[in-house]
């Protein structure tokens, strides 16, 4: 039997962002906490221009 894992929708636009629902948050690419887990587009679009990020 396969157990398939459910994955993390983005927050915003509700794509599919592969992120497994039990990897803890300190191990996720592009969580925004307050906001939640987000795609790496939205994400991009959500931290430009920030100061306190560089996405260089």
């Amino acid at each position: 039997m396969t157990v398939e894992r459910e994955t993390e929708k983005c927050a915003l636009c509700a794509k599919d962002t592969g992120v497994r629902v039990d990897t803890p948050i300190f191990m996720r690419m592009h969580f925004i906490e307050g906001s939640g887990q987000l795609c790496e587009d939205c994400y991009r679009e959500m931290v430009k221009n920030r100061p306190w990020h560089n996405l260089a």
